[in-house]
């Protein structure tokens, strides 16, 4: 083994309750071989840690070639990156979740026993439906869930499936979709296990929205007992789970791996057991003030040992600020773990798991000696502490006021203990009934004085963070600022040194080249420009970083979704205090900068390119001097205004080749001009040419100040877009209207039918008439005479159409040979006769070329009288009404009753090719749907449901044809 390990940790985030404990852990027991922390931070961009439960594409082999070890942490990097890792020489440990497809030794919390515990703490309540809240997705969960089915088969109780209420991750917003599903079951259950403390505390907000109690309606029992926990409404009981030792414990089997220790077994390794933090949500009664444990009922774990509070205490408080004792604390756990008994039910208790940051210097060995005892003191012992004993624990614990994290740790593992303190329990006298209360409340306010400075410190920690954070965004986002790849904006920060390197050809080659550096205490030698990724970050950078003080070297990439462009790393200590991810934020930052540098870089480019673009552009310039009144227009510009090349312009002149409906616009234009210097203005409008005609021309222009600041000469560019305007129109026309006949298309119609419909709806005297038609004979035309013929006779047919209805009136064309009429203000007794009208247009012969042709036309009326008024249901009911004068007679009309749809239905059953029977109308889901080709399309399905028969053609037979309509009837 090396004789200082360099150990890889993967992690999705690298800071909170979670992940900071977890690498707070690991760099603890790195720390007892002189190693050093290498953590890359895995997390795919976009991505956020918490509410991510997949394993990230990570695939860069970072650090590969300069550490001895790696841990990958809860779903930090995939099966096939860990094997290739290991198979380049590197032992791999898992920490906290298994990898699929990928084997190897790991540490584990104690789900199963965590689990059990809290499902037998629930059951001595008296509970006997249980239900679960997780996300069944990451292992751990998963095991939690497994744990508890088989903890309610060792209780006797069902496992009823609808008692899993799944949440879409673990976080609040996981907890509150919970509770909507909880808020749901008919068969709600009396007590949960909710498989994080996140989930549980979004439960609570989701229960009390939907009124429901906790614990009055329902116990919950939570999993990892973080912090917020101990301050909620009601105050979380929870499984208590220190992340730091599952940490600690994948430490030590990387180092044993790195040692060569024969690798005998991948059985997942679990820390001391846990135990359950006892608060309200339970049921239980929580805080120092709480009934004591009995004489007869002393404190004893799952197994039934007894525990002793003072043992607890100092286990604790040794591993937490004494690092040569912590083999011996760790046995003492083994032989006293915190749990104790209160009353008739079996409560494991542990103090809170908060967190450590430690934010100056750590205690001296003497001092920290002297907190241990001081608190063991407080606890120990039958009788009451006296006030020179409270006077020096409090006196010991603002040692560690520069550590506000640890000092809070510290005060409140001493407030859980006070509530079952030896003199709390044992010799009770009536006098000591008397003043024990009194005692614990005196210890309880001085404790919560020392824990008040603790948060006031942390806080100001945080908010010298926050004002860290704001000026390097500041720094890096200021585009007028030196080169962010120098990283000066590190300037000022906790980070001790940091480097950053792109990639030269893209991750793919593998190549960095060093861009910057930070060093601000000079400790880094000359570092090389150019390095393999296996190779990054330098060794020079990985050795400054104090795993004793908690320091790492992290990883981060700097890409987005779009682009990669290289990697950070900076020597920083873990945060357990808040799931903020500041390095990562960091090389977010950096993105940005790098990304606004690009786009700088394109618009100067771009104006260039635009300068060029302009010159060759050929567009007319102008000038209009406001204080002569002179005008200067290039040849150009007169072309584009229609004017001899020799003309005398005035302003008068210009404005009189405006077209009429655009004169006012361009005045207010050349106002906005005038009226501010320096402002970009511009108004399409149509030029009167030579010939008479307009053609559309955009103008630009700009005001320009004089010498005192008011505009005095206007000065732009004419350029000439009427071809893009023809263009709009033309793409505006062929939108709403069939480019064959110039009616206007089936969208068209629909939304001049639904004006007609919305205003029958406010008005019932707004009659209105839908006419759906369908020309008789027009199959035989296309197929002997072809689509040219086809084409021509529809166009004749939209002719006659558009002629033969009012202005107020819409003549469409739907598709194929089928058109429709909207027939608005006219009395409904005058439709049969306006509708004969049209059929006679329709049918008189049309000669085409040497071809005499005719066609007749089906038509179906549907009126707002005798439809729903609804657009698509009353162009349905037209459509109906057509198929029932085809039935009846080819080229007969039939207005529509409810009775068509009854006989349409038995149409389409024996209709060959038709839909079967009980499928609706003849039309499918109506004629927006009805699949007709167009004169020129393929055929399409659901055209052979019309009735056979002859059509009526003059055209000559023989002649071929592909186009038109595919319906054999016609």
């Amino acid at each position: 083994m090396p004789a200082a390990p360099t150990i890889l940790a993967f992690a999705r985030s690298t800071s909170g309750f979670y992940f900071g404990e977890l690498l707070a852990g690991l760099t603890r027991e790195v720390a007892r071989v002189d190693g050093r922390v290498v953590v890359v931070q895995t997390l795919d961009p976009g991505d956020v840690a918490d509410a991510v439960v997949h394993t990230p594409g990570f695939d860069l082999p970072v650090a590969w070639d300069e550490v001895d070890g790696a841990v990958a942490v809860s779903l930090a990097a995939g099966g096939p990156h860990l094997a290739a890792l290991r198979d380049h020489g590197v032992p791999v440990v898992l920490a906290s979740s298994r990898v699929d497809g990928f084997e190897a030794p790991i540490a584990l919390p104690d789900n199963r026993g965590g689990t059990a515990a809290a499902v037998a703490h629930l059951v001595a309540h008296g509970h006997t439906r249980l239900g679960f809240v997780g996300n069944l997705v990451q292992t751990d969960i998963l095991e939690r869930y497994a744990a508890f089915r088989d903890a309610l088969v060792e209780h006797g109780l069902p496992r009823d499936h609808d008692t899993l209420f799944e949440a879409p991750d673990n976080a609040e917003t996981g907890g509150i979709a919970a509770a909507q599903l909880l808020a749901r079951s008919l068969r709600r259950p009396t007590a949960l296990m909710v498989a994080t403390d996140r989930n549980a505390l979004g439960l609570f907000d989701g229960l009390a929205a939907n009124g429901i109690d906790v614990p009055g309606d329902l116990a919950v029992v939570g999993f990892d007992n973080i912090e917020a926990g101990a301050f909620s409404t009601p105050t979380l009981s929870s499984v208590s789970q220190r992340f730091d030792r599952v940490g600690a414990l994948a430490g030590r089997l990387v180092i044993s791996a790195v040692r060569g220790a024969p690798d005998a077994t991948t059985a997942p390794g679990t820390p001391e057991p846990v135990l359950i933090a006892a608060r309200q949500s339970c049921g239980c009664s929580d805080g120092p003030l709480a009934p004591p444990a009995t004489a007869t009922q002393p404190p004893r774990d799952a197994a039934g040992t007894r525990l002793v509070s003072a043992a607890m205490v100092r286990s604790e408080l040794t591993e937490l600020l004494l690092t040569e004792d912590r083999d011996d604390a760790a046995a003492a756990r083994h032989t006293s773990p915190s749990a104790v008994q209160v009353g008739p039910t079996a409560v494991h208790v542990t103090p809170a798991a908060v967190h450590v940051g430690p934010a100056g210097p750590a205690p001296s060995p003497p001092a920290a000696r002297r907190i241990v005892e001081a608190a063991v003191g407080l606890v120990d012992g039958t009788e009451p502490p006296t006030t020179a004993e409270v006077r020096e624990l409090v006196g010991a614990l603002r040692l560690l006021r520069q550590q506000p994290d640890v000092l809070h740790r510290v005060a409140n593992t001493l407030i859980e203990h006070v509530g079952r303190a030896a003199w709390r329990t044992a010799g009770r006298t009536a006098t000591a009934e008397d003043a024990e209360p009194i005692a614990a409340q005196t210890v309880v306010a001085a404790l919560w004085q020392v824990q008040a400075e603790a948060y006031l410190r942390r806080s100001q920690s945080q908010e010298r963070l926050l004002t860290e954070q704001f000026r390097l965004s500041a720094a890096l986002l200021d585009s007028t600022g030196p080169d962010p790849r120098t990283l000066h904006w590190l300037a000022g920060t906790h980070v001790r040194a940091g480097v950053l390197a792109l990639w030269t050809d893209g991750p793919a080659e593998r190549r960095l080249e060093l861009v910057g550096t930070y060093d601000p205490d000079a400790a880094l030698p000359e570092l090389p420009r150019d390095l393999d990724v296996g190779h990054f970050p330098p060794r020079a950078l990985t050795v400054l970083a104090d795993p004793a003080a908690r320091e790492a070297c992290f990883v981060v990439p700097v890409r987005t979704r779009e682009r990669d462009w290289g990697l950070l790393a900076v020597v920083g200590a873990v945060d357990t205090t808040s799931a903020r991810d500041t390095y990562l934020h960091w090389a977010q930052l950096l993105c940005a900068a790098f990304d606004g540098e690009a786009l700088e870089r394109a618009v100067r480019a771009s104006e260039e390119r635009y300068a060029y673009a302009a010159a060759a552009s050929n567009d007319g310039l102008w000038e209009w001097d406001l204080e002569t009144g002179g005008i200067y227009v290039s040849d150009r510009c007169r072309t584009l205004l229609g004017l001899p090349p020799d003309a005398m312009l005035t302003i008068e002149t210009w404005t009189s080749a405006i077209h009429a409906d655009d004169l006012a616009a361009v005045l207010v234009a050349l106002g906005e001009a005038r009226g501010e210097a320096d402002r970009a203005v511009e108004v399409e409008y149509r030029a009167r040419s030579a010939d008479g005609s307009h053609r559309w021309v955009l103008a630009r222009g700009m005001g320009v100040a004089g010498e005192h600041g008011a505009v005095h000469r206007l000065v732009g560019s004419l350029s000439d877009i009427h071809p893009r305007k023809v263009l709009e129109e033309q793409l505006r026309r062929g939108a709403l209207y069939d480019p064959l006949t110039g009616l206007p298309n089936r969208r068209l119609f629909q939304d001049r039918l639904s004006t007609a419909v919305t205003e029958a709806q406010r008005d019932a005297t707004r009659f209105f008439a839908v006419v759906f038609m369908d020309l008789d004979g027009f199959k035989p035309v296309n197929d002997s005479l072809g689509h040219l013929v086809g084409d021509r006779l529809l166009k004749v047919i939209g002719e006659r159409l558009r002629t033969a209805v009012r202005n107020v009136d819409t003549a469409a064309r739907l598709g194929g040979d089928e058109f429709a009429l909207l027939l608005t203000g006219l009395p409904a007794a005058h439709v049969a006769d306006v509708v004969a009208r049209i059929q006679e247009a329709v049918a008189a012969p049309v000669r085409i070329g040497e071809h005499e042709v005719a066609v007749t036309a089906s038509v179906g009326i549907a009126t707002s009288q005798t439809s729903v008024l609804d657009p698509e249901e009353i162009l349905r009911d037209a459509d109906t009404a057509m198929y029932h004068a085809k039935d009846e007679e080819r080229g007969t009309a039939a207005q529509f009753d409810a009775s068509m749809h009854t006989a349409a239905r038995r149409h389409h059953h024996r209709a060959p090719g038709g839909p079967p029977a009980g499928s609706g109308p003849p039309n499918g889901s109506g004629p927006a749907s009805s699949g007709r080709p167009s004169s020129s399309g393929p055929a399409v399905p659901g055209e052979g449901r019309r009735p056979a028969g002859s059509a009526r053609s003059h055209a000559t037979p023989g002649a071929s044809a592909t186009s038109g309509t595919s319906d054999p009837s016609r």
